[in-house]
């Protein structure tokens, strides 16, 4: 399928991918696309009978920041078309329109088209931020992300990111593959907070609302918080940081100290960074989503950490965190996805438990190097 004229050229997946999408589009397209969808299954066979759908960016300011960030959301949504065999186009507001692609729609309160959105799915915005089934979402780094049937291209999912930030929300996006189930799901810190069952139009079902941030909240009740070095600390209220100050703390000056090696910067410290220390695999997993040893806030100076000795090499990697969150600090936003892990990471000295010199010594006996 050609792209309209006046677009740049969409990108393919990989050939057996896309081979396995033809093959379900061409069962599932049997009857042909039947005009408007009566359940998410119908738009899931939309999206493999078009073959491709359309990243639709907010408009640039020409920021330094916003210019990495769209950068990191064309790398994405290659990505997600590399995942799913399909072809994607990334669009700017100036740039002609595919009607006949799926839609991900990007943007916040001052992107046309936003209000009119919002009130498909029952979302009232106000001063603060915006609303769901009551509750207040004011943060600057909430945010939320529905699929719903597109009102402009009957039969095909339309997936919607809206944040109080447009620059928080597009750092946090992780994965713009399209949609197909009819769901709203808000989020804060790039984290699920609630979940809403939709109508194939987007009209949220009644009681049909989920709270996913409790169960988080409730596996660590209470924390306190110490200043140690550049960087807030929190950590769980029975959390004996006494035992961890010589094996993970005292050591982070000389990581940070190579990060700045790495990066040619000096100069004052940069403030307001923060650490959320985790003592367990589980409480981690219901933060952040993920059971990797750190996690970079999307919006904030700030990581989650995970401090349990002999799992993810300990101290090791959690050291990585807080060396992403001072070059972060420091240089602002990677231009290519995967720098600043590798900063931290080559500054940590330690990659999922193991010691760099160990992984390098491997990949020679392997004579992969």
């Amino acid at each position: 399928m050609d792209a309209p004229p006046g677009t740049r050229p969409a990108r393919r997946g990989t050939a057996a991918v896309a081979g396995v999408a033809l093959l379900l589009a061409t069962v599932l397209g049997a009857c042909g696309r039947a005009g408007p969808a009566r359940d998410g299954f119908d738009l899931y066979r939309g999206l493999l009978l078009a073959g491709r759908f359309e990243v639709c960016l907010p408009p640039h300011d020409a920021t330094g920041a916003r210019r990495a960030a769209e950068a990191h959301l064309e790398r994405l949504a290659e990505e997600a078309a590399a995942r799913h065999g399909l072809d994607v186009l990334v669009r700017r507001p100036a740039e002609a329109a595919d009607a006949g692609a799926a839609r991900v729609w990007i943007g916040d309160a001052d992107t046309p088209g936003a209000r009119e959105l919002l009130e498909r799915l029952g979302v009232e915005r106000n001063e603060e931020g915006f609303l769901v089934a009551e509750r207040v979402f004011h943060r600057r780094d909430d945010a939320l992300v529905a699929t719903f049937e597109d009102p402009e291209r009957p039969g095909l999912p339309l997936t919607v990111w809206y944040g109080n930030d447009l620059l928080a929300l597009e750092r946090s996006i992780e994965d713009l593959a399209p949609g197909w189930r009819p769901v709203l799901r808000c989020l804060r810190g790039g984290r699920p907070e609630l979940e809403v069952d939709l109508s194939v139009r987007g009209e949220p079902r009644e009681g049909a609302v989920r709270d996913l941030g409790t169960p988080r909240r409730r596996a660590r009740p209470t924390e306190r918080t110490e200043r140690i070095g550049a960087f807030d600390v929190a950590v769980p209220a029975d959390f004996d940081l006494d035992a961890w100050r010589g094996h993970y703390f005292d050591l982070l000056p000389a990581v940070l100290a190579r990060v700045d090696a790495t990066l040619g910067e000096e100069g004052a410290p940069p403030a307001d960074l923060a650490l959320r220390v985790h003592a367990g695999v589980e409480e981690l997993v219901l933060a952040t989503g993920g059971a990797a040893p750190w996690r970079l806030d999307p919006a904030r100076p700030a990581a989650d950490v995970l401090l349990v000795p002999r799992l993810f090499g300990g101290r090791g990697d959690a050291r990585a965190g807080a060396a992403a969150v001072w070059a972060r600090a420091r240089a602002g936003e990677p231009t290519a996805r995967g720098l600043l892990e590798a900063v931290a990471v080559e500054a940590s000295g330690f990659w999922w438990g193991r010691p760099l010199d160990e992984w390098v010594a491997h990949l020679c006996a392997g004579d992969l190097v």
